[in-house]
């Protein structure tokens, strides 16, 4: 089954199946309006180390502010 496979549409946007053994979309492919789907995949450690990875790429907060990690 291909990756496109495993999303599926609802109300929220791109969810996906919970049956299927693959990993949530990555924030560069969900987009920004999927933060709430992301979160219901990632753990807070998880979302913390890829808000410490921006902090330490983009320390001023410049490229694309509020756009990759929201909070």
């Amino acid at each position: 089954m291909s990756p496109q496979a495993a999303l599926v549409s609802s109300e929220r946007g791109l969810r996906v199946d919970p049956d299927l053994p693959l990993a949530a979309p990555a924030p560069r492919e969900a987009g920004s309006a999927k933060w709430d789907v992301i979160a219901d995949y990632k753990s807070p450690l998880e979302l913390e180390l890829m808000r410490g990875v921006e902090r330490l790429l983009d320390p001023a907060g410049l490229m694309n502010p509020g756009e990759v990690l929201p909070g």
